[in-house]
């Protein structure tokens, strides 16, 4: 979601040994969030492309930055900005919204379970 593509991006970001990358790369694209593609522009080395399964993770990604850096700020300040790349504008927190756009309460979200079982209601405390 942030533009790396490539094994050596994923590797430079992150950090971490080569065959713990490779395992956790070829679990995502099992599990459906990247797809294994050949290289662009003809390079030799394959890429790694976000399906939409993947794509639509990126609400989940934004509220995961947001709370942490609310609650767990780096000693240094915010570790990412996401702003509104049209007017540079910081995005609003990722909320649950009701169906004309407002934002909902907890105790206003209810879950409806598929398998019958009574609904489960989020409470403020």
């Amino acid at each position: 979601m942030m533009g790396a593509r490539r094994f050596k991006h994923f590797e430079a970001s992150l950090g971490i040994a080569k065959n713990t990358l490779a395992t956790r790369l070829n679990q995502l694209v099992d599990a459906g969030i990247f797809e294994k593609v050949a290289g662009s522009n003809g390079s030799a080395f394959d890429e790694y492309v976000l399906t939409e399964q993947g794509r639509e993770l990126a609400p989940v990604m934004i509220a995961l930055s947001q709370w942490g850096d609310k609650w767990v700020p780096h000693a240094k300040g915010s570790s990412t900005e996401i702003i509104d790349g049209r007017n540079e504008k910081p995005l609003p927190q990722i909320w649950p919204r009701g169906s004309e756009g407002e934002a909902l309460p907890l105790d206003e979200i209810t879950i409806r379970r598929a398998d019958n079982a009574p609904p489960l209601k989020w409470t403020e405390d």
